[in-house]
Protein backbone atom coordinates (compact mmCIF):
# COMPACT_ATOMS: atom_id res chain seq x y z
CA UNK A 1 0.00 0.00 0.00
CA UNK A 2 1.57 3.44 -0.63
CA UNK A 3 0.50 6.62 1.27
CA UNK A 4 0.88 10.24 0.55
CA UNK A 5 -0.57 13.26 2.57
CA UNK A 6 -3.36 15.63 1.13
CA UNK A 7 -3.43 19.01 3.14
CA UNK A 8 -7.02 20.35 2.79
CA UNK A 9 -8.46 23.71 3.08
CA UNK A 10 -12.43 24.45 3.53
CA UNK A 11 -13.21 27.45 1.64
CA UNK A 12 -16.06 28.77 -0.18
CA UNK A 13 -16.16 27.22 -3.95
CA UNK A 14 -14.91 29.39 -6.22
CA UNK A 15 -14.73 27.98 -9.90
CA UNK A 16 -11.57 28.84 -11.48
CA UNK A 17 -9.99 28.13 -14.58
CA UNK A 18 -7.06 29.14 -17.02
CA UNK A 19 -7.12 30.47 -20.60
CA UNK A 20 -5.33 28.18 -22.99
CA UNK A 21 -4.41 31.16 -25.40
CA UNK A 22 -1.37 29.78 -27.47
CA UNK A 23 0.55 30.66 -29.89
CA UNK A 24 1.30 27.98 -32.67
CA UNK A 25 4.34 27.72 -31.50
CA UNK A 26 3.83 26.95 -27.88
CA UNK A 27 0.80 24.85 -28.41
CA UNK A 28 2.97 22.28 -30.91
CA UNK A 29 5.77 22.39 -27.76
CA UNK A 30 3.11 21.65 -25.16
CA UNK A 31 1.83 18.56 -27.23
CA UNK A 32 5.55 17.44 -28.02
CA UNK A 33 5.89 17.40 -24.20
CA UNK A 34 3.01 15.65 -23.26
CA UNK A 35 3.45 12.70 -26.26
CA UNK A 36 7.07 12.66 -24.73
CA UNK A 37 6.17 12.30 -21.27
CA UNK A 38 2.84 9.38 -22.56
CA UNK A 39 6.03 7.56 -24.10
CA UNK A 40 7.98 7.46 -21.07
CA UNK A 41 4.98 6.43 -18.77
CA UNK A 42 4.05 3.67 -20.92
CA UNK A 43 7.97 2.55 -21.02
CA UNK A 44 7.70 2.49 -17.38
CA UNK A 45 4.75 0.22 -16.81
CA UNK A 46 6.96 -2.56 -16.96
CA UNK A 47 7.85 -1.54 -13.80
CA UNK A 48 5.29 -3.35 -11.63
CA UNK A 49 5.72 -1.33 -8.27
CA UNK A 50 4.34 1.30 -10.79
CA UNK A 51 1.29 -0.70 -12.02
CA UNK A 52 0.68 -0.99 -9.02
CA UNK A 53 0.37 2.63 -7.77
CA UNK A 54 -1.47 3.30 -10.30
CA UNK A 55 -4.27 0.46 -9.54
CA UNK A 56 -4.38 1.14 -5.86
CA UNK A 57 -4.69 5.32 -6.51
CA UNK A 58 -7.16 4.54 -9.10
CA UNK A 59 -9.43 2.92 -6.82
CA UNK A 60 -9.36 5.36 -4.25
CA UNK A 61 -11.39 7.89 -6.71
CA UNK A 62 -10.24 10.36 -4.95
CA UNK A 63 -12.34 13.10 -7.67
CA UNK A 64 -15.29 10.25 -7.87
CA UNK A 65 -13.56 8.35 -11.00
CA UNK A 66 -11.00 6.21 -11.87
CA UNK A 67 -8.46 9.31 -11.87
CA UNK A 68 -4.74 9.38 -10.16
CA UNK A 69 -3.42 12.82 -10.25
CA UNK A 70 0.15 12.66 -11.45
CA UNK A 71 1.43 15.64 -8.76
CA UNK A 72 -0.10 13.11 -6.15
CA UNK A 73 2.29 10.02 -7.16
CA UNK A 74 5.38 11.65 -8.75
CA UNK A 75 7.26 11.61 -5.15
CA UNK A 76 6.34 8.28 -4.15
CA UNK A 77 9.37 5.58 -3.63
CA UNK A 78 8.03 2.71 -5.18
CA UNK A 79 11.51 0.93 -4.40
CA UNK A 80 15.00 2.13 -2.58
CA UNK A 81 15.86 4.83 -4.07
CA UNK A 82 13.96 5.70 -6.74
CA UNK A 83 10.73 7.84 -7.04
CA UNK A 84 7.62 7.73 -9.44
CA UNK A 85 9.59 10.54 -11.78
CA UNK A 86 12.95 9.46 -11.89
CA UNK A 87 11.51 5.68 -13.13
CA UNK A 88 9.34 8.38 -15.66
CA UNK A 89 12.17 10.56 -16.20
CA UNK A 90 14.46 7.64 -17.02
CA UNK A 91 12.64 6.28 -19.72
CA UNK A 92 12.48 9.69 -21.72
CA UNK A 93 14.37 9.30 -25.39
CA UNK A 94 15.54 12.73 -25.42
CA UNK A 95 16.59 15.30 -22.93
CA UNK A 96 13.17 17.46 -23.73
CA UNK A 97 11.31 18.97 -20.73
CA UNK A 98 11.04 16.29 -18.21
CA UNK A 99 9.29 17.91 -16.11
CA UNK A 100 5.43 17.63 -17.14
CA UNK A 101 3.74 19.53 -14.43
CA UNK A 102 5.58 22.73 -15.66
CA UNK A 103 3.17 22.43 -19.21
CA UNK A 104 0.41 20.41 -17.39
CA UNK A 105 -0.56 20.77 -13.40
CA UNK A 106 -3.45 18.78 -14.27
CA UNK A 107 -2.05 15.73 -15.75
CA UNK A 108 -4.28 12.79 -14.66
CA UNK A 109 -3.68 8.95 -14.89
CA UNK A 110 -7.06 7.47 -15.83
CA UNK A 111 -7.88 4.03 -15.93
CA UNK A 112 -11.13 3.27 -18.33
CA UNK A 113 -13.93 0.79 -18.37
CA UNK A 114 -13.62 -0.83 -21.84
CA UNK A 115 -15.62 -3.56 -20.46
CA UNK A 116 -13.15 -6.14 -20.73
CA UNK A 117 -10.71 -4.08 -18.86
CA UNK A 118 -11.18 -1.72 -16.26
CA UNK A 119 -9.80 -0.63 -12.71
CA UNK A 120 -11.02 -3.89 -10.95
CA UNK A 121 -10.18 -6.67 -13.62
CA UNK A 122 -6.44 -5.22 -14.08
CA UNK A 123 -4.08 -7.71 -12.90
CA UNK A 124 -0.89 -5.83 -12.92
CA UNK A 125 0.97 -9.01 -12.47
CA UNK A 126 1.15 -10.34 -15.90
CA UNK A 127 -1.10 -7.29 -17.77
CA UNK A 128 0.84 -4.13 -19.07
CA UNK A 129 -1.55 -1.62 -20.76
CA UNK A 130 -0.70 0.47 -23.26
CA UNK A 131 -0.69 4.38 -22.61
CA UNK A 132 -3.13 6.93 -24.80
CA UNK A 133 -2.63 10.42 -24.75
CA UNK A 134 -5.83 12.44 -24.80
CA UNK A 135 -5.18 16.10 -23.10
CA UNK A 136 -7.09 19.09 -24.20
CA UNK A 137 -4.77 20.12 -27.16
CA UNK A 138 -5.32 17.11 -28.92
CA UNK A 139 -8.42 16.22 -27.48
CA UNK A 140 -10.41 16.50 -30.74
CA UNK A 141 -13.29 14.57 -32.13
CA UNK A 142 -12.20 13.93 -35.17
CA UNK A 143 -8.45 13.36 -34.29
CA UNK A 144 -6.44 10.24 -33.70
CA UNK A 145 -4.91 9.83 -30.37
CA UNK A 146 -1.22 8.83 -30.50
CA UNK A 147 -0.88 5.63 -27.91
CA UNK A 148 2.53 3.89 -26.70
CA UNK A 149 3.17 0.21 -25.39
CA UNK A 150 5.70 -0.62 -22.98
CA UNK A 151 8.27 -0.91 -25.87
CA UNK A 152 7.82 2.84 -26.99
CA UNK A 153 5.95 1.83 -30.06
CA UNK A 154 3.24 4.41 -31.30
CA UNK A 155 -0.22 3.63 -32.86
CA UNK A 156 -3.12 5.83 -32.82
CA UNK A 157 -6.33 5.32 -31.55
CA UNK A 158 -9.85 6.47 -32.19
CA UNK A 159 -11.43 9.11 -29.39
CA UNK A 160 -15.48 7.72 -30.15
CA UNK A 161 -13.89 3.53 -31.08
CA UNK A 162 -12.69 1.25 -27.75
CA UNK A 163 -9.51 -0.42 -28.02
CA UNK A 164 -9.77 -3.43 -27.96
CA UNK A 165 -6.40 -3.93 -26.06
CA UNK A 166 -5.96 -2.76 -22.83
CA UNK A 167 -5.27 0.84 -22.18
CA UNK A 168 -4.82 3.54 -19.91
CA UNK A 169 -5.01 7.16 -20.32
CA UNK A 170 -2.96 10.03 -19.55
CA UNK A 171 -4.95 13.46 -19.95
CA UNK A 172 -5.67 16.93 -18.20
CA UNK A 173 -8.18 16.35 -15.04
CA UNK A 174 -11.24 17.90 -15.45
CA UNK A 175 -12.50 18.11 -12.13
CA UNK A 176 -9.95 20.05 -10.00
CA UNK A 177 -8.35 23.15 -10.87
CA UNK A 178 -4.94 24.63 -10.41
CA UNK A 179 -5.50 27.59 -8.21
CA UNK A 180 -3.53 30.56 -6.38
CA UNK A 181 -1.72 29.57 -3.43
CA UNK A 182 -2.28 32.68 -1.72
CA UNK A 183 -6.22 31.99 -1.77
CA UNK A 184 -6.44 29.68 1.33
CA UNK A 185 -6.96 32.01 4.08
CA UNK A 186 -4.17 30.22 6.80
CA UNK A 187 -6.94 30.04 9.00
CA UNK A 188 -8.58 27.69 6.88
CA UNK A 189 -5.76 25.50 6.56
CA UNK A 190 -5.94 22.08 8.85
CA UNK A 191 -2.55 21.19 8.70
CA UNK A 192 -0.53 24.52 8.90
CA UNK A 193 2.96 22.46 8.40
CA UNK A 194 2.70 21.96 4.99
CA UNK A 195 5.18 22.22 2.01
CA UNK A 196 3.50 22.44 -1.33
CA UNK A 197 4.56 23.25 -5.25
CA UNK A 198 1.07 23.04 -6.32
CA UNK A 199 -2.53 23.90 -5.28
CA UNK A 200 -5.77 22.43 -6.63
CA UNK A 201 -9.23 22.73 -5.67
CA UNK A 202 -12.13 20.56 -6.33
CA UNK A 203 -14.48 22.01 -8.62
CA UNK A 204 -17.32 21.35 -6.99
CA UNK A 205 -18.82 19.14 -4.01
CA UNK A 206 -19.81 16.43 -7.03
CA UNK A 207 -16.45 15.67 -7.45
CA UNK A 208 -15.06 15.66 -3.91
CA UNK A 209 -14.86 11.98 -2.58
CA UNK A 210 -15.44 12.89 0.96
CA UNK A 211 -14.30 9.43 2.72
CA UNK A 212 -11.23 9.70 0.29
CA UNK A 213 -11.03 12.74 1.66
CA UNK A 214 -11.31 11.90 5.63
CA UNK A 215 -8.45 9.50 4.46
CA UNK A 216 -5.92 11.42 3.33
CA UNK A 217 -6.45 13.69 5.73
CA UNK A 218 -6.09 11.80 9.05
CA UNK A 219 -2.58 10.69 7.25
CA UNK A 220 0.28 11.53 9.51
CA UNK A 221 2.78 12.12 7.01
CA UNK A 222 3.42 15.35 5.32
CA UNK A 223 5.51 14.63 2.03
CA UNK A 224 2.80 15.80 -0.13
CA UNK A 225 4.59 18.21 -3.08
CA UNK A 226 0.66 19.11 -3.68
CA UNK A 227 -2.34 21.10 -1.48
CA UNK A 228 -5.45 20.49 -2.28
CA UNK A 229 -8.86 22.93 -1.34
CA UNK A 230 -12.00 21.33 -1.24
CA UNK A 231 -15.53 22.90 -1.02
CA UNK A 232 -16.84 23.30 2.29
CA UNK A 233 -20.19 20.64 2.21
CA UNK A 234 -22.42 19.12 4.54
CA UNK A 235 -22.92 16.48 1.28
CA UNK A 236 -21.17 13.71 -0.19
CA UNK A 237 -20.61 14.22 -3.90
CA UNK A 238 -23.88 14.80 -6.51
CA UNK A 239 -24.25 11.60 -7.79
CA UNK A 240 -26.55 11.20 -10.13
CA UNK A 241 -28.24 7.78 -10.12
CA UNK A 242 -29.03 6.16 -13.27
CA UNK A 243 -30.92 2.84 -14.72
CA UNK A 244 -32.85 2.60 -17.90
CA UNK A 245 -36.36 3.91 -18.60
CA UNK A 246 -36.80 3.92 -14.99
CA UNK A 247 -38.63 6.77 -14.90
CA UNK A 248 -40.58 6.13 -11.23
CA UNK A 249 -44.30 7.37 -13.29
CA UNK A 250 -43.72 5.10 -16.30
CA UNK A 251 -42.39 2.29 -13.58
CA UNK A 252 -46.13 2.38 -12.25
CA UNK A 253 -48.32 3.34 -14.95
CA UNK A 254 -49.75 1.41 -18.18
CA UNK A 255 -50.40 4.32 -20.47
CA UNK A 256 -53.65 4.50 -22.22
CA UNK A 257 -54.90 1.18 -20.38
CA UNK A 258 -56.23 2.68 -17.00
CA UNK A 259 -58.98 4.71 -16.49
CA UNK A 260 -58.43 8.39 -15.39
CA UNK A 261 -58.55 8.99 -11.61
CA UNK A 262 -61.54 10.73 -9.82
CA UNK A 263 -61.79 14.92 -10.13
CA UNK A 264 -60.91 14.77 -6.30
CA UNK A 265 -58.38 11.92 -5.57
CA UNK A 266 -55.41 12.75 -3.42
CA UNK A 267 -51.61 11.66 -3.38
CA UNK A 268 -49.87 10.87 -0.16
CA UNK A 269 -46.22 10.85 -1.55
CA UNK A 270 -44.74 11.75 -4.67
CA UNK A 271 -41.95 9.88 -7.07
CA UNK A 272 -39.67 13.38 -6.06
CA UNK A 273 -38.19 13.79 -2.87
CA UNK A 274 -42.18 14.66 -1.62
CA UNK A 275 -42.25 17.12 0.77
CA UNK A 276 -45.49 17.69 2.29
CA UNK A 277 -46.17 21.04 1.38
CA UNK A 278 -46.12 20.34 -2.40
CA UNK A 279 -48.27 17.46 -2.28
CA UNK A 280 -50.42 19.68 -0.02
CA UNK A 281 -50.41 22.18 -3.66
CA UNK A 282 -50.78 19.23 -5.82
CA UNK A 283 -54.12 17.74 -3.82
CA UNK A 284 -55.55 21.25 -3.35
CA UNK A 285 -55.10 21.71 -7.20
CA UNK A 286 -53.82 25.14 -6.67
CA UNK A 287 -53.13 27.08 -9.48
CA UNK A 288 -49.70 28.08 -8.53
CA UNK A 289 -47.80 25.37 -6.25
CA UNK A 290 -44.96 28.00 -6.13
CA UNK A 291 -46.85 30.75 -4.62
CA UNK A 292 -48.13 28.21 -1.61
CA UNK A 293 -44.50 27.20 -0.80
CA UNK A 294 -43.03 30.32 -0.97
CA UNK A 295 -45.89 32.74 0.47
CA UNK A 296 -48.42 30.63 2.01
CA UNK A 297 -51.57 31.66 -0.68
CA UNK A 298 -53.95 29.57 -0.78
CA UNK A 299 -57.00 31.16 -2.30
CA UNK A 300 -59.51 28.46 -1.64
CA UNK A 301 -58.60 28.72 2.41
CA UNK A 302 -58.86 32.93 1.50
CA UNK A 303 -55.38 33.00 2.29
CA UNK A 304 -54.56 35.52 -0.59
CA UNK A 305 -51.01 36.96 0.53
CA UNK A 306 -48.30 36.34 2.29
CA UNK A 307 -43.87 37.08 3.00
CA UNK A 308 -41.34 35.04 1.83
CA UNK A 309 -40.63 31.81 3.08
CA UNK A 310 -36.60 31.28 3.06
CA UNK A 311 -36.56 27.97 4.41
CA UNK A 312 -36.97 26.12 0.88
CA UNK A 313 -34.74 26.83 -2.08
CA UNK A 314 -35.40 25.47 -5.69
CA UNK A 315 -33.11 22.08 -6.27
CA UNK A 316 -32.20 20.48 -9.23
CA UNK A 317 -34.10 16.56 -8.11
CA UNK A 318 -33.68 14.48 -11.51
CA UNK A 319 -32.82 14.40 -15.79
CA UNK A 320 -33.47 12.61 -18.41
CA UNK A 321 -31.35 12.10 -21.44
CA UNK A 322 -34.49 11.76 -23.62
CA UNK A 323 -33.73 8.99 -26.49
CA UNK A 324 -30.38 7.11 -27.61
CA UNK A 325 -29.05 10.29 -29.74
CA UNK A 326 -28.38 12.20 -26.57
CA UNK A 327 -27.35 9.25 -25.01
CA UNK A 328 -24.34 8.63 -27.96
CA UNK A 329 -23.78 12.62 -28.03
CA UNK A 330 -23.03 13.31 -24.64
CA UNK A 331 -20.82 9.23 -23.98
CA UNK A 332 -18.83 9.04 -27.27
CA UNK A 333 -15.37 9.60 -26.16
CA UNK A 334 -14.25 6.80 -24.44
CA UNK A 335 -11.16 8.64 -22.64
CA UNK A 336 -13.36 11.02 -20.40
CA UNK A 337 -14.64 8.31 -17.82
CA UNK A 338 -17.94 9.10 -15.57
CA UNK A 339 -19.47 12.74 -17.48
CA UNK A 340 -19.54 16.37 -15.94
CA UNK A 341 -22.78 18.25 -16.82
CA UNK A 342 -22.66 21.72 -15.87
CA UNK A 343 -25.81 23.42 -15.44
CA UNK A 344 -25.82 27.50 -16.20
CA UNK A 345 -28.77 29.03 -14.35
CA UNK A 346 -29.44 32.42 -15.49
CA UNK A 347 -31.22 34.35 -12.73
CA UNK A 348 -32.36 38.18 -13.86
CA UNK A 349 -32.98 40.47 -10.79
CA UNK A 350 -35.77 43.07 -10.51
CA UNK A 351 -34.13 46.76 -12.43
CA UNK A 352 -30.70 45.22 -12.43
CA UNK A 353 -28.43 46.06 -15.03
CA UNK A 354 -26.35 42.72 -15.25
CA UNK A 355 -27.55 38.93 -14.92
CA UNK A 356 -26.74 36.68 -12.36
CA UNK A 357 -24.99 33.42 -12.66
CA UNK A 358 -24.99 30.32 -10.87
CA UNK A 359 -23.14 27.24 -11.68
CA UNK A 360 -24.09 23.64 -11.02
CA UNK A 361 -22.55 20.57 -11.71
CA UNK A 362 -23.46 16.71 -11.54
CA UNK A 363 -21.03 13.56 -11.96
CA UNK A 364 -22.63 10.46 -14.33
CA UNK A 365 -21.63 7.89 -13.90
CA UNK A 366 -21.27 5.87 -17.93
CA UNK A 367 -21.10 2.50 -17.32
CA UNK A 368 -24.99 3.34 -16.88
CA UNK A 369 -24.91 4.62 -20.63
CA UNK A 370 -23.61 1.59 -21.83
CA UNK A 371 -26.85 -0.58 -21.48
CA UNK A 372 -29.81 0.98 -23.69
CA UNK A 373 -31.37 -1.73 -24.87
CA UNK A 374 -33.92 -3.32 -22.86
CA UNK A 375 -33.06 -6.52 -21.61
CA UNK A 376 -36.26 -7.44 -19.62
CA UNK A 377 -38.77 -8.93 -21.89
CA UNK A 378 -41.64 -8.51 -19.00
CA UNK A 379 -41.23 -4.64 -19.21
CA UNK A 380 -42.39 -2.58 -22.26
CA UNK A 381 -39.41 -0.14 -23.37
CA UNK A 382 -40.15 3.04 -25.65
CA UNK A 383 -38.58 2.91 -28.85
CA UNK A 384 -35.88 5.59 -27.76
CA UNK A 385 -35.70 4.41 -23.79
CA UNK A 386 -35.59 7.07 -21.43
CA UNK A 387 -32.61 6.98 -19.32
CA UNK A 388 -33.89 8.44 -15.82
CA UNK A 389 -31.09 10.08 -12.97
CA UNK A 390 -32.49 10.62 -9.61
CA UNK A 391 -30.41 12.37 -7.47
CA UNK A 392 -29.75 11.30 -3.79
CA UNK A 393 -28.42 14.54 -2.80
CA UNK A 394 -30.34 17.25 -5.05
CA UNK A 395 -28.40 20.15 -6.26
CA UNK A 396 -29.47 23.40 -4.90
CA UNK A 397 -29.77 26.48 -6.69
CA UNK A 398 -31.55 29.44 -4.38
CA UNK A 399 -34.74 29.91 -3.11
CA UNK A 400 -37.23 31.96 -5.65
CA UNK A 401 -38.28 35.35 -4.22
CA UNK A 402 -40.64 36.14 -6.91
CA UNK A 403 -40.41 40.02 -6.23
CA UNK A 404 -36.38 39.69 -6.70
CA UNK A 405 -36.39 37.21 -10.08
CA UNK A 406 -39.58 37.39 -11.46
CA UNK A 407 -41.00 34.86 -13.54
CA UNK A 408 -38.50 32.85 -15.16
CA UNK A 409 -35.24 31.62 -14.63
CA UNK A 410 -33.01 30.52 -17.86
CA UNK A 411 -31.14 27.02 -17.59
CA UNK A 412 -28.32 26.05 -20.31
CA UNK A 413 -26.51 22.59 -20.16
CA UNK A 414 -23.49 21.47 -21.01
CA UNK A 415 -21.36 18.04 -21.02
CA UNK A 416 -18.16 19.37 -20.08
CA UNK A 417 -14.42 18.28 -21.61
CA UNK A 418 -11.40 20.45 -20.95
CA UNK A 419 -9.72 22.44 -23.40
CA UNK A 420 -9.36 26.27 -24.95
CA UNK A 421 -11.52 29.27 -23.42
CA UNK A 422 -14.45 30.47 -25.99
CA UNK A 423 -17.15 33.21 -24.85
CA UNK A 424 -20.67 32.80 -25.23
CA UNK A 425 -23.25 35.54 -24.99
CA UNK A 426 -26.99 34.36 -23.75
CA UNK A 427 -29.98 36.95 -23.61
CA UNK A 428 -32.13 36.01 -20.38
CA UNK A 429 -35.73 38.11 -19.59
CA UNK A 430 -38.22 37.53 -16.61
CA UNK A 431 -41.68 39.17 -16.05
CA UNK A 432 -41.99 41.69 -12.43
CA UNK A 433 -45.45 42.18 -11.43
CA UNK A 434 -46.37 44.71 -9.37
CA UNK A 435 -48.91 43.01 -6.43
CA UNK A 436 -46.19 43.61 -3.58
CA UNK A 437 -46.31 45.42 -0.52
CA UNK A 438 -44.05 46.71 2.04
CA UNK A 439 -45.50 46.20 5.92
CA UNK A 440 -44.83 47.25 9.63
CA UNK A 441 -44.98 45.66 12.79
CA UNK A 442 -45.67 42.55 13.61
CA UNK A 443 -45.87 41.26 9.98
CA UNK A 444 -43.09 43.17 9.05
CA UNK A 445 -41.72 42.31 5.43
CA UNK A 446 -42.79 41.93 1.77
CA UNK A 447 -45.79 40.80 1.15
CA UNK A 448 -47.45 39.38 -2.03
CA UNK A 449 -51.18 39.96 -2.15
CA UNK A 450 -52.84 37.54 -4.65
CA UNK A 451 -51.87 34.87 -6.64
CA UNK A 452 -49.29 34.88 -9.53
CA UNK A 453 -49.84 38.20 -11.13
CA UNK A 454 -52.80 39.48 -9.01
CA UNK A 455 -53.87 40.75 -11.94
CA UNK A 456 -51.79 43.61 -11.60
CA UNK A 457 -49.24 45.68 -14.29
CA UNK A 458 -46.26 43.57 -15.48
CA UNK A 459 -43.15 44.54 -17.11
CA UNK A 460 -40.82 42.30 -18.85
CA UNK A 461 -37.04 43.23 -18.63
CA UNK A 462 -34.13 41.51 -20.55
CA UNK A 463 -30.17 41.69 -20.69
CA UNK A 464 -27.41 40.01 -21.85
CA UNK A 465 -24.59 37.98 -20.03
CA UNK A 466 -21.15 36.48 -21.55
CA UNK A 467 -19.12 33.83 -19.76
CA UNK A 468 -16.83 31.50 -20.92
CA UNK A 469 -16.87 27.96 -21.75
CA UNK A 470 -14.29 25.60 -22.80
CA UNK A 471 -14.42 24.59 -26.50
CA UNK A 472 -14.60 20.74 -26.28
CA UNK A 473 -17.39 20.92 -23.95
CA UNK A 474 -20.82 20.01 -25.86
CA UNK A 475 -23.95 22.45 -25.14
CA UNK A 476 -27.41 20.11 -24.59
CA UNK A 477 -29.52 23.36 -25.02
CA UNK A 478 -31.51 25.64 -22.93
CA UNK A 479 -34.70 25.35 -21.02
CA UNK A 480 -37.19 27.95 -19.45
CA UNK A 481 -38.14 27.73 -15.51
CA UNK A 482 -41.39 29.33 -15.16
CA UNK A 483 -42.44 30.21 -11.45
CA UNK A 484 -46.23 29.86 -12.65
CA UNK A 485 -45.85 26.25 -14.09
CA UNK A 486 -46.85 23.36 -12.02
CA UNK A 487 -44.01 20.99 -9.69
CA UNK A 488 -46.47 18.26 -10.38
CA UNK A 489 -48.51 18.54 -13.60
CA UNK A 490 -51.15 15.91 -13.68
CA UNK A 491 -51.99 13.13 -11.30
CA UNK A 492 -52.69 9.24 -13.13
CA UNK A 493 -53.65 5.96 -12.46
CA UNK A 494 -50.72 3.20 -11.65
CA UNK A 495 -50.83 -0.48 -11.31
CA UNK A 496 -52.62 -1.59 -7.87
CA UNK A 497 -55.05 1.58 -7.85
CA UNK A 498 -51.68 3.82 -6.72
CA UNK A 499 -52.81 7.20 -7.63
CA UNK A 500 -48.91 8.96 -9.41
CA UNK A 501 -48.39 12.28 -9.41
CA UNK A 502 -46.09 14.07 -12.74
CA UNK A 503 -43.16 15.88 -12.33
CA UNK A 504 -42.96 18.68 -14.61
CA UNK A 505 -39.50 18.40 -16.58
CA UNK A 506 -38.43 21.41 -18.37
CA UNK A 507 -36.83 20.15 -21.93
CA UNK A 508 -34.27 21.70 -23.56
CA UNK A 509 -34.80 19.39 -26.99
CA UNK A 510 -32.22 16.50 -25.76
CA UNK A 511 -32.22 16.38 -22.06
CA UNK A 512 -35.34 17.21 -19.30
CA UNK A 513 -34.86 18.70 -16.27
CA UNK A 514 -36.84 18.44 -13.05
CA UNK A 515 -36.60 21.65 -10.61
CA UNK A 516 -38.74 21.54 -7.39
CA UNK A 517 -38.60 23.61 -4.16
CA UNK A 518 -37.51 21.36 -0.95
CA UNK A 519 -36.99 22.95 2.16
CA UNK A 520 -33.01 23.83 2.55
CA UNK A 521 -32.35 22.38 6.24
CA UNK A 522 -33.12 18.56 5.12
CA UNK A 523 -30.45 18.67 2.10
Amino acid sequence: MYEFAFVFFLSCKKNLQNDNGESGTSATLKQKAENDFGKAFAKSLTNIRLREVIKSQALKKFDNDYDVLYASIKDLEIQKGLTVQELINSNYDSKGNRDILSIDPLSTVFVPNLGFFNTNKWNIQTLIPQVAVAYSSSNKRNNKIKTFNSLGEEVELSYIKKPIKPTIVIKENERIDLVNKSEAPSASIINPNYSSKFVYRYKDEAFLNKAYMESATASKKNNSSFTILAPFSGNNSRFLKMTLNSNPISNYTNSGRLPPPPPDTTITSLPGHGDASVIFAVNKRLINQRDYIYYGIDPSQGKDSGVLNKQYAEYISSIQLENKSTVGFISDNWTEGDLELYFKIFLLPRDSSGVNMITKFASIPTAALDTVVATDPNVRYPKDPQIYMGNPFPIKIVNWDNYKYGSTWKITVYEYDPGGQTTVTTNVSSTFTTNFKATTGVDFGLFKVGAEGGFTDAETQSSTIAYQITDASEELGDALLNYEDPIYNKIVTGRGQLYIACPNYISTGGIKIFVEPLPINEF
